[in-house]
C-alpha cells in the first residue's frame, strides 16, 4: 500500500500501527517508527513514581511539532543520528570556509542569518530548523526517500542543497549530510 501522507506519519498517535507505546512510570512512551520521533505521554503519577513531567500532545498540530520532543537532559537519538551521519561533510564545510582563498561569509541556507560552520551544522538548532523545513517536503519525493531512492533528494537544485565556491563548486546537501568530495586513503 501507499505510504500515509505527511501530517498522518509523523503524528502521535498510539492507534496508528507505526506509533509504539511503551509503558514506564512517568507515563506511555511514544515511538513513531517512521520518523524516529519520540516523546513521553503524560500519566497522573501514582505512589513510588517520579514526579511528571510536562505534559505532551498526543498528536500534534502539525508535523513541525511532532519532531521537537524534549529529552529533558537524555540522549536525543534522532539528533545524535544526525551528528553521526554529517559530521564529515561538516569537517569539510569547515575547511573550505577557512581556506585562505574563501570568499565570503557564508550564512547557513536552512537557518537563514547563522553563520556556516561545522559547529553550526552539528548543532541542535540547525538540527530543528532541518526538521521543520524537510516536514513540509511532500510528495513523490518522500515515497521514494522512504523507499531508498535518494536521486530527488541528491539534486543539486534542490532548495536544500546550498553551493560553495573555491577553486570549484562544492554542493552541501543539509538533508543527506552526504561528503562534499570523497575521502581519499
Amino acid at each position: 500500500g501507499r505510504p500515509p501522507p505527511p501530517r498522518e506519519a509523523h503524528a502521535m498517535d498510539k492507534t496508528k500501527p507505526w506509533v509504539q507505546a511503551i509503558r514506564t512510570r512517568s507515563g506511555d512512551f511514544l515511538f513513531n517508527h517512521l520518523t524516529g520521533n519520540h516523546c513521553l505521554e503524560q500519566q497522573i503519577a501514582g505512589p513510588g513514581t517520579a514526579a511528571p513531567a510536562p505534559a505532551v500532545p498526543r498528536q500534534a498540530e502539525s508535523p513541525a511539532h511532532a519532531i521537537l520532543p524534549s529529552t529533558q537532559g537524555g540522549l536525543n537519538h534522532a539528533h545524535w543520528l544526525w551528528v553521526n551521519t554529517v559530521r564529515l561533510a561538516a569537517e569539510q564545510v569547515e575547511q573550505l570556509i577557512s581556506h585562505h582563498d574563501f570568499k565570503g561569509n557564508p550564512t547557513c541556507n536552512v537557518c537563514g542569518q547563522a553563520p556556516l560552520s561545522k559547529q553550526h551544522l552539528l548543532s541542535l538548532e540547525h538540527f530543528n530548523a532541518l526538521q521543520k523545513k524537510v516536514a513540509k517536503v511532500e510528495g513523490d519525493i518522500v515515497k521514494d526517500a522512504m523507499e531508498g531512492r535518494n536521486s530527488d533528494l541528491e539534486d543539486q537544485s534542490k532548495p536544500w542543497v546550498q553551493r560553495l565556491d573555491l577553486h570549484e563548486a562544492y554542493f552541501l546537501n543539509h538533508i543527506t549530510g552526504k561528503e562534499l568530495w570523497p575521502q581519499r586513503w
